[in-house]
């Protein structure tokens, strides 16, 4: 039998290998955020599994205010899962994303949540729930996967539904539908934690997450910055959000990106010696491709100021009344990276496209499109037609966001390397 959680015991090791080099190196400092709330949550989750506190499967989708709230470890099984993607030359997945074909899940089913089902299935890979919450955006993955796992782990499982979203439609009318939902959640999560929601409790951790929302709007405003600051795609909230935000651990991570930042700004310093393009990575990226946007800063001046996963139309919560922070929470919920783009028209995915494009003084589009990922396939020529009216070309190709198998880097860098070189030639 593998041993408990090998996978994630031998990511600690690394992170606690990589943090003295990464720290005392000026030009890789800016990583250590990324690094360190990935270490501070396994470790969180594996003290909740050992000492038996209750641990909530939140899809990757929602910030993770509420579940503090109610002192629940959140733990979205496709980020746990993704977290192996690094291991083994980029192939940490497969065993378990095989594991879920071999016992009869559909081939077509996005590979994170294959991978997150395969945990389950082999045993020892992740701690169980003791309740899962899944709202219904962005996509249809997260509705038949997360059937599954609550069927696999027979942990009680809410499902959040969600309001269409997009032109000619009432806003007010649909928000206060989602506030309704929200409120579901809260008792919920009362039955299921024993314990009722506390409103200093609220207040407290909304506060909390306030505060590294005002350092992640910062940060990114300085990530507008031409040339820009600092190398790489940017840390921005959603990758801790939806297991620490509304934790101050969270908040001094957030903190230090944006001192980071500030600091090369302060000494002149830029992501590359000579910016010749910027790119807007408007999807998700190979995640075992772990130096594509560092092969391009070298080799083309080409750099990622902004991509989807950075992506934030995050806002400050009135905390004024507990009314007011729950329909606040209701709000932020909506506003994730890809479940944002996920509850409804297509315009909701063109418009925020279009918007990064502008603000962050992009030149070209990148949208590598993952095979799980269906809802996104309809709109890519509305999206094509409308950046050809600004003058902004688009590159699409197709990998699996999880799977090297499917697509290999050396399949698809020959199609990033000609459309940079194309919009290189096009911009001299």
């Amino acid at each position: 039998m593998v041993e408990k959680y090998a996978d994630h015991k031998e990511l600690l090791n690394l992170m606690n290998f990589l943090m003295p080099l990464i720290s005392s190196n000026e030009d890789l400092r800016h990583q250590q955020a990324i690094i360190m709330y990935n270490k501070y949550w396994i470790e969180l989750v594996l003290k909740a599994e050992e000492e038996g506190e209750k641990i909530v499967y939140n899809q990757f989708n929602m910030y993770a205010e509420l579940f503090h709230v109610f002192d629940l470890v959140p733990v979205p099984p496709e980020i746990w899962t993704l977290l192996k993607c690094g291991l083994r030359d980029g192939y940490g997945m497969c065993e378990t994303i095989d594991a879920a074909h071999e016992a009869g899940i559909h081939p077509e089913l996005c590979s994170a949540h294959k991978s997150a089902i395969g945990d389950q299935l082999l045993g020892n890979r992740i701690p169980p729930p003791d309740m899962i919450v899944n709202p219904s955006f962005p996509c249809d993955n997260t509705k038949i996967a997360y059937q599954i796992l609550a069927e696999i782990t027979g942990a009680p499982m809410l499902v959040m539904d969600c309001p269409y979203f997009g032109p000619d439609i009432d806003e007010e009318a649909a928000m206060e539908y989602w506030v309704n939902r929200v409120k579901e959640l809260i008792r919920f999560l009362e039955e299921h934690s024993g314990k009722k929601l506390d409103p200093d409790r609220l207040k407290e951790v909304v506060e909390e997450a306030n505060r590294a929302v005002d350092y992640a709007l910062e940060y990114a405003s300085y990530r507008q910055l031409k040339p820009l600051p600092q190398p790489g795609p940017g840390g921005g909230t959603a990758m801790g959000g939806m297991n620490l935000m509304g934790l101050p651990q969270y908040t001094e991570l957030m903190k230090g990106l944006l001192d980071d930042i500030k600091d090369r700004v302060a000494k002149g310093k830029t992501a590359v010696p000579e910016e010749k393009l910027r790119l807007n990575w408007f999807y998700l990226h190979a995640f075992y491709d772990r130096d594509v946007y560092g092969w391009l800063e070298r080799e083309k001046g080409a750099v990622s100021p902004i991509s989807f996963a950075t992506y934030d139309r995050l806002e400050v919560i009135d905390t004024s009344t507990t009314e007011s922070i729950i329909r606040g929470v209701a709000r932020r919920l909506l506003q994730f990276p890809m479940g944002r783009q996920g509850t409804g028209s297509s315009d909701i995915y063109i418009d925020d496209c279009i918007d990064a494009v502008t603000r962050w003084q992009c030149d070209a589009v990148i949208l590598s499109g993952h095979a799980g990922c269906k809802y996104i396939r309809g709109l890519i020529g509305l999206l094509r037609d409308e950046l050809r009216k600004m003058g902004v070309p688009l590159l699409v190709f197709d990998e699996d966001t999880f799977d090297p198998r499917v697509s290999p880097p050396e399949e698809f860098h020959p199609k990033i390397e000609e459309f940079v070189d194309m919009c290189l030639a096009s911009k001299e």
